[in-house]
């Protein structure tokens, strides 16, 4: 029995269910950081109220009703992107531990797309001087390849875990 649940398989299973895992938690923190990032961003950076609206001669009795808006809007879109992060990131823990397993890889798929057309734009708003905030703008860069380092491994882990489940049918059962 001991053999049996060291075998190379068992251990690879066993290792890449835990990268799964450790991937998907990951992305969730990730998700939560991306809330701050807004939230931030919204009071005091590039997306505040007050430089949004800045060129617009906004009314005294309009003000209210369009920050109210603004925030709303605001908020609903992260929050969006949040239940995203936890539905990728719960879909990749289920994984690891043998539940289904199809459904978070489509939308991780499509997060990466968008994650790396965001390092893309970035770089190229680094490069062209149009940046005002280069430190930001790299932080920024490096949390986003930090989440498409977490996808690559939660494709990569999934595509081994299911490698190694074949391999383990096909030996079948020890005796």
């Amino acid at each position: 029995m001991l053999a049996e649940e060291n075998s190379v398989e068992e251990i690879g299973l066993r290792r890449y269910k835990t990268e799964l895992a450790t991937a998907g938690t990951g992305y969730i923190l990730l998700g939560l950081w991306s809330v701050i990032k807004v939230t931030m961003s919204m009071f005091l950076g590039e997306m505040s109220f007050k430089r949004v609206f800045s060129d617009m001669e906004i009314l005294p009795e309009d003000y209210l009703p369009m920050m109210i808006t603004y925030f709303a809007v605001t908020f609903v879109i992260t929050a969006f992107i949040f239940l995203l992060h936890i539905y990728i990131g719960r879909g990749a823990i289920r994984a690891s531990r043998g539940g289904r397993k199809r459904g978070y890889l489509v939308l991780a798929f499509i997060a990466e797309i968008f994650v790396s057309l965001t390092i893309i734009a970035d770089i190229i708003r680094l490069f062209s001087g149009t940046a005002e905030n280069v430190d930001t703008l790299v932080a920024t860069i490096v949390v986003d390849m930090t989440v498409l380092s977490i996808l690559w491994g939660m494709f990569h882990s999934n595509h081994v875990i299911k490698k190694l489940t074949k391999q383990q049918k096909a030996k079948g059962p020890c005796t």
